[in-house]
């Protein structure tokens, strides 16, 4: 008689809280009006309590939700997302879930579920990254809390900082710099040659006024100091918080409590010199600092704007979604745009891509294709290409580089990004091995680095 119309409603609540799915909640909540009515009062505190045991990662994905909401309302408001970006809002802590975004939720598991298995489901031929052995249980449920984590941490980064790097299209939009624009944005079946030769030393200009796009300047020169004092301002606020919770979740996870390997003192290896000691907090910040890269590496190749929702089916040998879609609006790190992305009902239908497309129109400023734009500023420029003698971090990594100068005072290894097959990056990054292996620390002291012209 619990459930009765005379059945206390903080027990019912109670009641609604612990049971272990939400197909079972929507049971009792159909069984009387007195049940249904206590779930709409206490509906986002049954909905935390549940989600948190049942769906991986479920603080981290709902603050992607949140982040990426933000910007899509901004976005359909013809606005830009606020500044600053209300960070500390978006966890449970702040305000507990609704319906709505449980929704949002979910179709962002999926999403992630469709990425796992085309992470371990490759094309052609086996997995090459490191993964926990087939029966090892425990190993497997801390892969997939990486793995989640990892991609519900691209999509929060990229929505944060969507702003900085959609900002000039926003604002040119705004001036009336139509010409700029539609350089920029380029026709859907423009070559790369044409639409290059399409953007004029005028643009290059108008993008170098914005910190994000003002890349290869010596540290120390003039300009290298303003767009580092930008930096600040766009990326200060993300970063401190990503350090704050990378270093609590690292001392959470124990990480570099290992018993440390010998290290042979007498003939160390060549060109090998010894890293520092990092403690726990540091490697949960390194951590989340590699699995974004590694996220970059592994999820813009899954996907395809080469199918519409009027066009889902593919050939043989690149199956894409064999069934009516699920849809999921996200804004992943290295391409900060809105982007609406279809996926199969089951996640084993998923093929080799999943279909993507711009929330704006194709000729809308939103619709840059954000990383042909720095790809083009990097074709055009004239600026050094080289640090240290070596190709420095892409561009579109300046967010990381921030983190890891402004807190730690530490850069990346020269020449890490300087990609071949049998490298320190293709093995952990590429390879994805750094989705298991998670401490791979590539950094050295911060010094400025040299600039200078490639052959």
């Amino acid at each position: 008689m619990l459930l009765s119309k005379t059945g206390s409603p903080e027990i019912i609540a109670h009641i609604l809280s612990n049971c272990d799915t939400f197909t079972d909640v929507l049971a009792l909540t159909l069984t009387c009006k007195h049940v249904h009515m206590i779930w709409v009062e206490n509906s986002s505190t049954i909905i935390h309590h549940i989600a948190k045991t049942t769906i991986r990662c479920f603080e981290d994905a709902l603050m992607a939700a949140r982040a990426t909401e933000i910007v899509i309302a901004a976005y359909r408001r013809g606005e830009q997302p606020p500044d600053p970006f209300p960070i500390v809002e978006l966890g449970t802590e702040f305000k507990k879930p609704d319906l709505v975004e449980l929704k949002a939720v979910c179709n962002l598991q999926h999403l992630v579920r469709c990425f796992e298995y085309m992470f371990l489901n490759p094309p052609h031929g086996s997995i090459s990254a490191d993964i926990p052995n087939r029966n090892d249980k425990e190993g497997w449920e801390v892969w997939k809390d990486t793995f989640y984590r990892a991609a519900y941490r691209s999509m929060l980064v990229g929505a944060v900082i969507y702003k900085a790097f959609n900002e000039p299209f926003y604002l040119a939009e705004k001036e009336g710099r139509t010409e700029f624009v539609e350089h920029c944005v380029g026709p859907s079946n423009q070559n790369w040659e044409d639409w290059l030769s399409s953007i004029t030393e005028s643009d290059i200009d108008y993008l170098r006024k914005f910190a994000v796009y003002n890349f290869d300047a010596e540290d120390e020169s003039t300009i290298g100091k303003w767009s580092w004092n930008e930096y600040k301002k766009v990326f200060g606020p993300l970063a401190d918080w990503l350090v704050e919770d990378g270093k609590i979740k690292g001392v959470q996870d124990k990480l570099g409590q290992d018993e440390p390997e010998e290290v042979d003192e007498v003939n160390p290896e060549p060109d090998e010199p010894l890293q520092p000691p990092y403690d726990s907090a540091e490697l949960g910040v390194f951590r989340d600092i590699m699995l974004l890269i590694a996220t970059y590496e592994h999820f813009p190749n899954k996907l395809t704007k080469e199918y519409r929702h009027d066009n889902w089916k593919s050939t043989e040998s690149e199956p894409l979604v064999r069934k009516s879609p699920r849809k999921a609006s996200v804004i992943l790190f290295g391409r900060f745009c809105i982007e609406e992305i279809l996926m199969p009902e089951v996640v084993g239908d998923v093929g080799c891509l999943l279909a993507t497309q711009s929330l704006a129109p194709e000729s809308a400023p939103g619709s840059v294709d954000i990383l042909s734009v720095i790809h083009a500023l990097q074709s055009k420029s004239t600026r050094p290409n080289l640090h240290d003698g070596r190709p420095g971090p892409p561009p579109i990594f300046q967010f990381l580089v921030y983190v890891l100068r402004i807190h730690f005072h530490l850069k990346f290894v020269p020449g890490l990004f300087d990609w071949w097959s049998d490298s320190d990056y293709a093995y952990q990054v590429t390879s994805g091995s750094i989705f298991w292996v998670t401490e791979f620390t590539p950094f050295v002291e911060y010094s400025p680095p040299v600039l200078s012209y490639s052959g």
